[in-house]
């Protein structure tokens, strides 16, 4: 319906939207979810973004890629992880095999294992 002083067949907002936010950029989200989580964790979370002074959506954005990137981080070690346990398997088939090394070796796949499972 056309406002007051507008020419007839004028539609004021058709979509809807706010077009003032979509200017700004602001609202903008790609995707919503939601979570069933426990009261107990629900009120850890709060008081997390509070003491940041974040909102809710703030932390959970931010709490997800810090997971994301971690799980990345996991991915590359187990890569290490892999080729340095290649690296020990053919120095330990060598006819004369560098004792140090290999203990060395051994020590850092049971640090990257420890890292891999925490």
């Amino acid at each position: 319906m056309p406002g007051k002083g507008q020419p007839p067949g004028f539609v004021g907002n058709p979509t809807g939207k706010n077009q003032y936010v979509d200017a700004a950029g602001e609202g903008k989200r790609s995707a919503q979810m939601s979570f069933k989580v426990p009261e107990e964790l629900k009120n850890q979370v709060k008081e997390a973004a509070q003491l940041q002074g974040k909102t809710l959506t703030e932390w959970s954005e931010s709490a997800l890629r810090n997971y994301l990137d971690l799980e990345m981080v996991k991915d590359s070690l187990k890569i290490a992880l892999r080729e340095k346990k290649n690296a020990l398997n053919q120095e330990l088939k060598q006819k004369s095999p560098n004792r140090r090394l290999i203990e060395q070796w051994k020590a850092q796949i049971e640090k990257l294992e420890n890292i891999i499972l925490s």
